[in-house]
């Protein structure tokens, strides 16, 4: 056999033996390569780069010598089920296989403890170090960064014992903190201590407000995004008393405090939405203006209720979602505009990366903290903070505290 026909030969029994599909998923597309004992490698969606599309991820799947088989389908159905945790579903991979043979003793210790985190929880170098008992918390890191198959070996859930450490999937520490949100955690504590110390330190004009006081945003999902979702639509364009005013007599003409042993309608309890739906649906237009809404946001809430009841809206599935996924579809709803979804993503969810380009307050405070002659546009705004990433939503707060300030 010619050497020509032999590297032909090799080529082409590779080809047979590695298995590839392109797989949708909320994050973006996602690449999957399965080896002949089991995945081999995941490829994640560049989360920073809104570009990034199927055609990129196929040709970094081209870049690793394998063939996308679209009809693959054990790729595809890992795919998917990959799929569904990035979309926020609890997801185990006990079952799947991994063609880890090329990785040492070692790093394959350290991914099976990392695969022994559980969902939204973090554990630091050291401590995997410690549960391992050999090796260093440098030689972990070093593992991490050449892990081959991220978010089954989840390394989103390992952190630096000072800080977020580092990502080495595309879009970086963006990337880990989605994830994290995705599974009800987040990369920071009460304190906003590591957001803050980043942005302090990628940004010296953003300091000295981050260094004059505490954030007070919530790094976790509050549990009450239908209550907050009915509150922002009954208060749209009115000041913040007559906005408190009209749901507290919203809420009053509900009864919605909760009878004892009986779930808040501001809990991440199906049965309290569902209930809490039921009864604002049973008002009539006369009963909803009496409290001071009109015809257009009873409108609103109306429909927003109806979504939640039949299902086309999924609130619990939402709290989990990826930020785009959330905006995109609660803006389908009548009175619910991205600005709201954004406030909703800070304050409720405690998303820690959105950017309300839009907001007054935002533009207002940016012009302060950057010095600049006129109120910053959209576009101008993203590149002033884009090394904020991924706490925007921190910054954010700051601006706001800027634009009050002056």
């Amino acid at each position: 056999m010619s050497w020509w026909a032999a590297r032909a030969w090799l080529r082409s029994t590779r080809m047979i033996a590695m298995r590839a599909a392109v797989v949708p998923t909320l994050l973006g597309p996602l690449g999957i390569v399965l080896g002949p004992r089991g995945l081999s490698r995941v490829l994640l969606p560049d989360v920073t780069d809104e570009a990034f599309g199927e055609a990129a991820m196929r040709e970094a799947i081209d870049a690793l010598g394998v063939r996308e088989r679209a009809r693959d389908e054990l790729a595809i159905a890992w795919g998917a089920r990959l799929a569904r945790h990035l979309g926020g579903e609890a997801v185990r991979y006990d079952d799947l296989p991994l063609d880890h043979e090329a990785v040492s003793p070692f790093t394959r210790a350290v991914y099976e403890q990392t695969r022994a985190i559980p969902p939204g929880q973090t554990r630091s170098y050291a401590a995997l170090q410690q549960a391992i008992g050999r090796g260093s918390a440098r030689a972990i890191g070093v593992a991490m960064s050449r892990n081959p198959t991220p978010v089954v070996v989840p390394c989103h859930r390992v952190v630096a014992a000072a800080g977020a450490g580092g990502f080495s999937a595309p879009g970086g520490l963006t990337t880990k903190a989605a994830l994290l949100a995705i599974e009800g955690g987040s990369l920071d504590d009460e304190a906003h201590a590591i957001s803050r110390r980043h942005l302090a330190r990628v940004d010296p004009k953003l300091a000295p407000w981050v260094r004059a006081r505490p954030c007070e945003l919530p790094v976790r999902s509050r549990g009450g995004l239908f209550r907050t979702l009915i509150r922002a639509i009954s208060g749209q364009q009115l000041s913040s008393k007559a906005a408190a005013t009209i749901f507290s007599r919203l809420e009053a003409r509900l009864g919605a405090a909760p009878t004892e042993g009986a779930p808040s309608w501001s809990s991440n309890d199906l049965t309290a939405w569902s209930d809490a739906a039921r009864r604002l649906l049973a008002l009539s237009d006369e009963e909803l203006r009496a409290v001071g809404l009109s015809s257009a946001k009873a409108r609103a809430i109306r429909g927003l209720c109806e979504a939640v009841l039949g299902g086309s809206v999924d609130l619990r599935a939402l709290e989990r979602a990826p930020d785009a996924h959330v905006v995109a579809k609660l803006v389908e709803l009548r009175g619910i505009g991205r600005w709201t979804v954004e406030m909703l993503l800070i304050f409720e969810l405690g998303r820690p990366d959105v950017l309300p380009v839009d907001d007054l307050g935002i533009r207002k405070g940016a012009q302060k903290v950057f010095g600049l002659r006129e109120l910053p546009d959209a576009e101008r705004l993203e590149r002033l903070t884009a090394r904020w990433r991924p706490f925007r939503s921190v910054g954010s707060w700051y601006l706001w505290r800027a634009a009050e300030a002056a």
